[in-house]
């Protein structure tokens, strides 16, 4: 599909004003939720005590990977992991924005079921929420749930799954 300038414009302010949301929103979940914080400070998980265990094994693994990343950045320490955690909020933000994006794609070209387009009005996220009867709380959780299943659980190996079915 081509493009004429007016459009390809508008799609590249697009995308950066979604990508700025998500990474404002990414920032404010790691701070607000998790204890790290843009200045570099780390709350110690042990006064998270308002976090799930799952939210707690979330923390644990942001804290390895922005001392993976602190660990590879030039500078003082304190310089060090404010750009670690720069890099931790632009690749957490672009990574969700990028397989969200790539989803909608593979919606329109009818290789995955409607999962995004229409919220929690679309079909697979319906069909979702009918196998999981309520048991992972109320419509906003389980439609958090699926997003997380859709986007962070090797969603290439459920993509390659329904492509090989199509095919048989």
């Amino acid at each position: 599909m081509v493009f004429d300038k007016e459009t390809r414009n508008l799609l590249a302010k697009t995308v950066a004003t979604c990508r700025r949301r998500l990474a404002g929103d990414v920032t404010d979940q790691l701070r607000g939720v998790f204890g790290l914080h843009p200045d570099g400070v780390v709350l110690p998980l042990e006064k998270l005590t308002h976090l799930s265990p799952d939210q707690h094994a979330a923390a644990r693994r942001l804290r390895d990977l922005l001392e993976h990343y602190t660990a590879g950045a030039a500078g003082k320490d304190s310089d060090r992991r404010k750009v670690a955690y720069e890099r931790m909020v632009l690749e957490i933000s672009f990574t969700a924005f990028n397989r969200l994006a790539a989803l909608r794609l593979c919606e329109e070209r009818g290789l995955v079921v409607e999962c995004v387009r229409k919220g929690t009005g679309s079909a697979g996220f319906q069909m979702f929420e009918r196998i999981s009867g309520g048991a992972l709380g109320g419509r906003y959780d389980t439609y958090r749930v699926f997003l997380e299943c859709l986007l962070f659980l090797d969603p290439y190996l459920r993509l390659w799954d329904q492509l090989r079915c199509r095919r048989t």
